[in-house]
């Protein structure tokens, strides 16, 4: 979601475009399209995709869970769903913790927090194979790292409502329309981490039946976050969990016979070594510190190298623009609360562009929670007279302060 309006400036007439790689469109609300499942449309198979042109049928509100009764499924038709087990607390003692909130349909940086390492997100997965294949592995998203995670079972490669050309899963939750990867029909999958990327990991998952199925997670140590409940229409829960060597985790739905997808996954990408350890705020740095516990005390560890050799220095410090002063200070990066930041450089000569002080944000950013609407963004550059109207998706992503002050207004 973007601010309403960042600050006040002129809107002379000028054109640029600011279009982010699109995400997948969602036509309607999840609980308008989700159709008789989220893998496919009325009258398709499992596999088949479905066409973005036909809106999907009604059919999609949870199911009351009982024994032997048809629920509607993202994959089309119907499925007897087992009575549910009691919840289990979790075994206390071992090595890895989960982070299981409830019910964990928000989006990922919710439950950060709770991770004693800093986590990344994976990216869209676009390489080959192409749309709708089954794979096995998946490209970790960690600069310096060619590994992947990989799966027990061939996963098949889907998008939410099947945008791109990929398979059809119709919902997930907060709004999520990436990559997700459905079990082929299976009750059980199980991720293996890299060797280097052990302490700490998330995804989501949520069932094919459009109710409420009960899952649990494992550990390779047997560390089980106990029967937790997930909602098959638009209810797909966050499972994370971090610890000190986490080879693998399994999720599996406990009445052994509900298929599911998983999917949005992100991992912690420095677990291990020495180096050193910076505070941001104040630039301190000390050499020699394992990782973990310089992440445990909130700071940045760099693996493998001196706080002498850090490129940039601890703190990133540079020239600081305070634009309605027009006055440059050397500042630490997160300590600078002007709208105009360069790393690494002096004051003198101002290495601004136009220089401090005399820059004013122009035009109108559009970034709604719906698809672009080029026609009223046309419309809308006419009445302010020519000014440029560009679209951003925060579907895709969350757009950067820098962006954000290039604009005289943000609309959402």
């Amino acid at each position: 979601m973007c601010v309403a309006i960042l600050a006040a400036g002129v809107l002379p007439a000028q054109a640029a475009f600011f279009n982010p790689p699109q995400a997948p469109v969602k036509p309607v609300s999840p609980t308008d399209a989700m159709g008789p499942g989220n893998d496919s449309d009325v009258g398709t198979t499992p596999n088949t995709t479905a066409d973005p042109a036909i809106e999907p049928a009604a059919g999609n509100i949870a199911a009351v869970v009982e024994r032997e009764k048809l629920v509607p499924t993202n994959l089309g038709g119907t499925v007897a769903v087992q009575p549910q087990v009691g919840e289990n607390p979790p075994i206390p003692g071992r090595a890895a913790t989960f982070v299981l909130p409830d019910p964990g349909t928000d989006a990922p940086a919710t439950y950060y927090e709770q991770f004693p390492c800093d986590l990344t997100p994976f990216p869209l997965h676009d390489e080959d194979p192409p749309p709708g294949s089954d794979v096995t592995e998946v490209p970790i998203p960690c600069k310096g790292f060619d590994d992947v995670i990989t799966f027990s079972i061939a996963l098949n490669h889907r998008r939410i409502q099947g945008s791109g050309g990929y398979g059809w899963w119709g919902s997930w939750s907060h709004g999520y329309m990436g990559d997700v990867y459905y079990t082929n029909g299976a009750t059980s999958v199980t991720i293996t981490l890299p060797a280097a990327q052990h302490c700490g990991f998330y995804f989501y998952v949520e069932p094919n039946p459009f109710a409420d199925i009960a899952f649990t997670a494992v550990t390779d140590d047997g560390t089980s976050s106990g029967s937790f409940i997930v909602n098959g229409s638009s209810g797909a829960r966050f499972v994370g969990v971090h610890g000190g060597g986490i080879l693998s985790v399994t999720i599996s739905t406990d009445d052994g016979a509900t298929d599911f997808s998983i999917g949005e996954f992100g991992i912690c990408c420095i677990c291990e070594g020495e180096g050193a350890c910076c505070d941001p705020y104040t630039g301190d740095c000390e050499d020699g510190v394992d990782v973990m516990a310089c992440v445990g005390m909130g700071f940045q560890p760099v693996v493998d190298q001196l706080c002498a050799d850090l490129d940039p220095a601890c703190g990133n410090p540079g020239a600081c623009c305070d634009e309605d002063a027009g006055i440059c200070t050397t500042e630490l990066a997160l300590d600078c609360i002007g709208p105009r930041f360069a790393a690494g450089a002096p004051c003198d000569p101002d290495p601004f562009d136009p220089p401090c002080g005399e820059w004013v944000s122009v035009g109108v950013l559009y970034c709604p929670s719906n698809p672009d609407n080029s026609t009223y963004r046309a419309d809308l550059s006419a009445a302010l007279l020519g000014s440029p109207v560009d679209y951003f998706d925060p579907r895709v992503a969350t757009p950067t302060l820098d962006l954000l002050m290039e604009y005289a207004c943000v609309q959402t």
